[in-house]
């Protein structure tokens, strides 16, 4: 598999923002110099995680911890202009600027990175990037939007405008959820880099109820069998215990922290290496949760920021949505076709 994504236009893309090469950055004017020269540079879960650790002389076991610390620090009056806002306003910073260079396109940044035609066509008309996280909650994600919105008026972009969005329910779990009958009982998934997000919904009910997130052990990366197993005992697990015995007809949609397309999982990324299951991991993982299950079970399987961007089909073609995780996930809106809800 060559391609990692599909344009709204129908295009495949190859393009990672995480290694995105973004060298001679065009404009910094506030925040001192800006050292990132990669995607992975500007964020990563760890990076920022590392940066309020250092910043504040503090250690987090766990990412709710903190993120509920970033949270109550933007929530601080005390605070409001302190290191934090320093760190926020950099982020935002490096945001801009590979958000200018992707929709100005200097030569050199299309033949460092071997931008397709059909990449930069989309980020040429692209008019609106939603960011998905979840530190982007809140009073957070307001001072990021309107900061990176600030920075990208003051580089000329006028047209490009960014959204955090906010979500009761994990926004993953949500996209999956909208790719499947709903006459159905459904249960979603969200398989992260180091835990699952997990809920269900029963039959003709929008509502999703989301359950405790699973922690992964990292040892499960190391082998595609734990992973695999993994990945169908918590399945299998959550259906024998919220579904009735009597329910016959299940759906099961995923998404995952990898890229897929048409079931086949790329090698890149932590997943990749249950390609070891074959071409089509889609339809290896419904047989073997079918034979699990003893019942026939639809599964849909997605890329993690994809499943996002199903929330957000009113802005396509035009619109791209960035989940922040681990690294920088990226997903395209597609516009419904015709019988599509």
């Amino acid at each position: 598999m060559n391609a990692y994504k599909i344009l709204p236009d129908g295009s495949h893309s190859k393009l990672s923002l995480n290694e995105l090469c973004m060298d001679h950055l065009p404009w910094i004017n506030n925040c001192g110099n800006w050292e990132g020269e990669k995607g992975r540079e500007i964020y990563s879960g760890e990076l920022l995680k590392r940066q309020v650790e250092n910043s504040f002389q503090i250690r987090f076991h766990t990412e709710k911890e903190y993120i509920a610390y970033m949270k109550n620090l933007i929530n601080t009056q005390n605070n409001w202009n302190s290191q934090f806002t320093y760190i926020l306003s950099k982020l935002a910073l490096g945001f801009s600027s590979m958000f200018y260079l992707l929709v100005k396109q200097p030569d050199y940044f299309i033949e460092i990175n071997c931008l397709e035609e059909a990449d930069c066509t989309f980020w040429k008309n692209c008019k609106i990037i939603i960011m998905c996280a979840n530190f982007l909650q809140g009073a957070i994600g307001h001072f990021m939007e309107n900061k990176i919105n600030e920075y990208l008026i003051e580089a000329g972009l006028r047209k490009l405008r960014i959204k955090c969005c906010n979500f009761e329910v994990t926004p993953s779990l949500i996209g999956c959820y909208k790719v499947a009958d709903c006459q159905n009982q459904i249960f979603v998934y969200d398989f992260g880099s180091t835990r699952i997000k997990r809920g269900f919904t029963t039959p003709n009910n929008t509502k999703i109820r989301e359950l405790e997130p699973i922690y992964i052990p990292r040892h499960d990366f190391e082998k595609s069998s734990l992973l695999y197993k993994r990945m169908i005992q918590t399945i299998v697990n959550d259906i024998y215990k919220y579904a009735p015995k009597e329910q016959k007809y299940i759906e099961v949609s995923l998404c995952m922290a990898n890229n897929i397309m048409h079931g086949e999982i790329n090698t890149r990324g932590r997943y990749g290496i249950l390609k070891e299951f074959g071409k089509n991991y889609q339809l290896f993982f419904q047989n073997q949760l079918e034979q699990e299950l003893n019942k026939k079970v639809p599964v849909h399987m997605m890329n993690d920021a994809e499943a996002v961007a199903n929330l957000y089909t009113q802005y396509a073609p035009e619109a791209v949505v960035l989940t922040l995780g681990t690294g920088i996930g990226i997903g395209y809106p597609h516009v419904l076709k015709s019988g599509d809800t």
